[in-house]
């Protein structure tokens, strides 16, 4: 667990230089589980972050906040999200039977979130955007790349945000008054 801005500093380095380390880093805090997807990935960042330093933290680092989407560990957290998704119906499957046969509460925890529909669906919206985002990332961590391929990939990412979001009809009354103009 990170407690301080040097140790979080570390571990970035550490991440940027040895790949095995991010997998390991996935393997192990995908374990955390939690009761719908916000409390797992919660139960992940409470795993990596001490709370003194999640407060020093934000998603744009805002106000000489550290920035938590330019960090090592944004992929590291998306990676565990990406792992669950892949191994839900087994992971489903385990925690019903563990949390029948050995009345384990976590376990019974474990399963009642799995065989909510509500996570799964979350869980599965997400997973196309999270996708996107790790492939614009790898761009940006890029140290030539292809600044205009960047920019279009940045433009897809955002139109295909604003699709899931925005109704239709709102989308292209804009589109038709930004051609008009």
């Amino acid at each position: 667990m990170t407690g301080d801005k040097q140790a979080l500093e570390a571990l970035e380095g550490d991440l940027a230089s040895q790949r095995d380390l991010s997998q390991e880093l996935v393997i192990t805090l995908g374990l955390a589980g939690g009761a719908d997807a916000k409390d797992t990935v919660s139960r992940i960042l409470k795993q990596a972050i001490k709370n003194d330093l999640a407060k020093k933290i934000s998603w744009r680092g805002m106000n000489g906040k550290i920035s938590f989407e330019n960090l090592h560990l944004k992929a590291v957290v998306m990676g565990c999200i990406e792992r669950i998704l892949e191994q839900e119906d087994a992971l489903k499957l385990h925690f019903s039977l563990v949390s029948s046969a050995e009345h384990c509460y976590a376990a019974r925890l474990l399963n009642e979130m799995y065989s909510d529909k509500s996570n799964s669906l979350y869980m599965h919206f997400l997973r196309p955007v999270l996708m996107e985002v790790k492939t614009v990332n790898k761009y940006f961590q890029l140290e030539t790349g292809d600044m205009l391929g960047v920019f279009r990939d940045l433009d897809r990412l955002y139109m295909s945000t604003l699709r899931r979001v925005v109704k239709p009809s709102v989308l292209r009354m804009n589109n038709e008054s930004s051609q008009g103009t």
